[in-house]
């Protein structure tokens, strides 16, 4: 199991970086929450998908998030679709 920092941005909402997964290749992972030192925290089955080589230069991002002039202090939708080494 790898630990990362996150910080709860929201009472049902936590940001965190996944950790380096290179060594672990592309698979499925279960997340778990701790807070405070206490135990594991799990209210419903998280899976996060690690994908293959996502490559930065073959990302976009779009929808009305990335668009100017969003409100402030609201929650905006964006997509992003990327592509791994393969295509």
């Amino acid at each position: 199991m790898k630990s990362v920092q996150g910080s709860w941005v929201s009472d049902s909402e936590c940001f965190c970086d996944t950790p380096n997964y290179v060594k672990d290749g592309p698979r499925e992972s279960q997340v778990f929450l701790k807070q405070d030192g206490n135990d594991l925290t799990l209210q419903e089955d998280i899976f996060f998908q690690y994908y293959l080589n996502t490559m930065s230069s073959s990302t976009i991002a779009f929808g009305p998030g990335v668009i100017n002039n969003n409100p402030i202090n609201q929650d905006v939708i964006f997509n992003i679709q990327a592509r791994n080494t393969i295509g």
